[in-house]
């Protein structure tokens, strides 16, 4: 690919589609140079929101995937993997919430058999994800 890349450095899916081998593998920060280029040479390039949006969600920045997501399904209203990506950072968020109220509950009120019995089950769904 990267042969591909010198022949035609104006390619954007070219960069999109290292970028997304980089994400695979697990060089989210070098697949995020990659579907930056995408994104600079083709503003409308719907998949290189959506794999961007991936790698930062990888690396744990959740409001930038997001951002990246929404991008991708104003550019293709009918994106599934965006939406469903998409859906996936608003189930961790929710369970993320869902932890901390309870966490707090339990503390300000020790005796209700509750709260360690909710902590645990959100504490499992969270090791899921």
């Amino acid at each position: 690919m990267n042969q591909a890349i010198q022949i035609n450095p104006k390619d954007a899916d070219l960069f999109n589609n290292r970028g997304l081998a980089y994400n695979d593998k697990g060089q989210h920060d070098r697949g995020i140079q990659d579907l930056n280029e995408a994104i600079r040479l083709n503003p409308n390039h719907a998949e290189a929101f959506h794999n961007r949006g991936r790698a930062y969600s990888s690396k744990g920045q959740y409001d930038r995937a997001f951002e990246n997501f929404n991008q991708a399904i104003r550019l293709k209203p009918n994106y599934a993997s965006a939406f469903y990506m998409r859906g996936l950072l608003w189930e961790r968020n929710a369970i993320c919430n869902a932890h901390w109220r309870i966490k707090k509950f339990s503390e300000l009120d020790p005796s209700d058999p509750d709260g360690p019995e909710a902590i645990e089950r959100v504490t499992k769904a969270l090791k899921v994800r």
